[in-house]
């Protein structure tokens, strides 16, 4: 799953955190799409607290992305850079 900065386009956003997913072989489609949806919230959720932790926004700063590493990574936080 990709967190992107919001963008005109859907998925053209700079990647601010990615993470593998796991499905069950079963599961249907209404079913992923919840787990998805409670998963990427958990991602922003965690994104969120770790940038107020670093104190990012109370000083104006910006979160951290990953400009061109391609989806799926285990390895984003290591060529990060600032946002723009």
């Amino acid at each position: 799953m990709t967190l992107h900065r919001l963008a005109p386009r859907i998925d053209t956003g700079a990647i601010l955190v990615q993470e593998p997913v796991s499905l069950p072989a079963d599961v249907t489609a209404t079913r992923a799409s919840v787990l998805l949806h409670m998963h990427g919230r958990t991602m922003l959720e965690t994104l969120l607290d770790e940038s107020l932790a670093r104190e990012q926004y109370r000083r104006g700063g910006t979160l951290r992305y990953c400009p061109t590493v391609p989806f799926p990574t285990d390895g984003c936080c290591a060529t990060c850079v600032a946002a723009d």
